[in-house]
């Protein structure tokens, strides 16, 4: 990310691992302020290259091979199933987004975001590698237990 951004109402949590409680963590977090202010979530997933091999090792979900253009954007509207972002919306996030982005598009990819959320809004964000393009940022590391 070549942009520095100062965001000071925004919460980024990362992981080296997968399963190692950030959704769990997003999710206290959403239930601690969404009776205060608006909160939005926002997941973002880092795709190396469409045509490469999953980051998770094996056949993959097919996300990265299905990426149309540099970057998504996705809303999630069903809080009924187990994915990550359904769970953040079932926890009472206003709004829950998915940002699908080439590495070399996360500025592209997050700039589009940021335009369609209020300033008012506390945005809750797993990502791995958006904490590197701020200035200011208070950035949580879980570590898988």
């Amino acid at each position: 990310m070549t942009n520095k951004y100062t965001i000071p109402n925004m919460i980024l949590i990362g992981s080296t691992a997968r399963n190692s409680g950030k959704t769990t963590l997003a999710i206290s977090i959403i239930n601690k302020y969404k009776l205060t202010k608006p909160v939005i979530a926002l997941k973002v997933t880092t795709i190396q290259d469409k045509n490469g091999k999953c980051i998770h090792g094996g056949e993959g979900c097919g996300v990265c091979s299905n990426l149309k253009g540099n970057f998504e954007i996705t809303e999630e509207l069903n809080a009924g199933n187990n994915k990550d972002t359904s769970l953040l919306l079932a926890a009472g996030a206003e709004k829950v987004y998915w940002l699908k982005t080439l590495k070399n598009n996360i500025s592209e990819g997050f700039n589009t975001f940021i335009s369609q959320i209020p300033e008012n809004a506390l945005i809750v964000c797993e990502t791995n590698v958006l904490q590197k393009g701020f200035k200011q940022v208070f950035f949580i590391s879980k570590k898988k237990t």
